[in-house]
């Protein structure tokens, strides 16, 4: 979004030129299997540097990544803050949605089958 990229660009002074971004993805699944996939694995990157709001890192997006990425690639994480790390309507959104997450991994799927099997994508990618 152009709001990340103001946001990088401003604290880090990352040219965006620099910053890749994942498209297709509608959701923090999805993202993490698609900048797996797509990026990663594409460019071989072998370090990411994952920008989101503070809320979402400490209560859905590391677990997702760090699961999905599997400690083959070094994956540091920054945290915009706000106001919402105590919200509790906030928080159990965050945890409802790991529970989808949750119930996905405790399939023993693949990536590739958890996206085929997620409604936001089911057979398209």
């Amino acid at each position: 979004s152009d709001k990340i990229f103001q946001y990088i660009n401003d604290k880090f002074k990352i040219p965006s030129n620099l910053i890749l971004t994942v498209k297709n993805s509608k959701d923090t699944i999805g993202e993490a299997i698609f900048l797996k996939k797509n990026i990663v694995i594409g460019y071989n990157i072998k370090q990411v540097f994952l920008v989101s709001s503070d809320y979402h890192i400490d209560y859905r997006v590391k677990i997702i990544f760090d699961y999905v990425f599997n400690g083959k690639t070094r994956i540091r994480y920054y945290k915009s803050k706000t106001n919402k790390m105590k919200n509790k309507k906030v928080i159990l959104n965050q945890l409802k949605s790991l529970q989808y997450f949750f119930n996905l991994t405790k399939k023993g799927q693949s990536l590739e089958s958890m996206l085929i099997n997620h409604p936001l994508y089911g057979d398209k990618k």
